[in-house]
């Protein structure tokens, strides 16, 4: 749909992954957060349509990454995009205002998730007993499971994004191996970095923590054969 204005032309563009769904018949509108370049609208159990308050000239990468993702890989780990809304003004120039994907039920971001389950260990550890540390083999057993799974959605979300033709903006490029090892090098100096810092806070910890610290700093031991 569109919506002739006097600077230009408001576009609405559906996808078929919008086409294909059904309205709630009750539904439920909530107004999300304000984040520092948009605002965003939740229908419940359906779609959140998000504005863009920073917009530009140009393509969308969110939208042209969820378009792919969607439309061509038809990958089933990412909310699937629903369409977007642009302005086109006089000049022929076009600008994203808007996006919507499918609402996905879920319990917060994977970074907020990994700090509440690390405040919950840290709690727990410092109230059991020595012995209760030292029988203790499977304290990430849980967390673990759930690590394992990021990295097997992760494998699949790149595999999805490895195509040998088609649109250009997504043919995959061949990484030099010279440029592969830079990165695991960038990689193992930034776990340096964390782990030296780890080491020299010893001295403001208390000896329970210390304890922990210790632990933390042995089973790293080897880490960059792994990286």
């Amino acid at each position: 749909a569109t919506i002739q204005t006097t600077g230009g032309m408001l576009t609405f563009r559906p996808t078929q992954a919008f086409l294909a769904t059904n309205a709630p018949e009750k539904p439920v509108l909530r107004i999300g957060g304000q984040e520092q370049s948009n605002s965003s609208a939740v229908v419940e159990e359906w779609l959140i349509i998000k504005f863009y308050r920073k917009v530009a000239r140009g393509i969308n990468p969110e939208i042209e990454m969820g378009a792919f993702l969607t439309d061509y890989a038809h990958y089933g780990n990412s909310p699937a995009l629903f369409g977007s809304i642009h302005f086109q003004d006089a000049s022929g120039a076009e600008m994203a205002l808007g996006v919507a994907h499918a609402w996905i039920r879920n319990q917060g971001d994977g970074w907020a998730n990994t700090l509440a389950y690390l405040d919950r260990f840290l709690q727990d550890r410092r109230v059991a007993t020595a012995d209760q540390r030292a029988t203790s083999t499977d304290d990430h057993a849980a967390y673990l499971v759930r690590i394992d799974q990021l990295a097997r959605r992760t494998a699949e979300f790149h595999r999805a994004l490895y195509v040998e033709s088609g649109d250009p903006a997504f043919v995959a490029e061949r990484v030099p191996p010279a440029a592969v090892k830079k990165w695991g090098e960038s990689v193992t100096q930034l776990v340096d970095t964390a782990l030296t810092a780890l080491a020299e806070s010893g001295t403001r910890l208390s000896p329970d923590d210390t304890v922990m610290l210790d632990e933390a700093l042995e089973n790293a031991a080897g880490r960059n054969e792994h990286i």
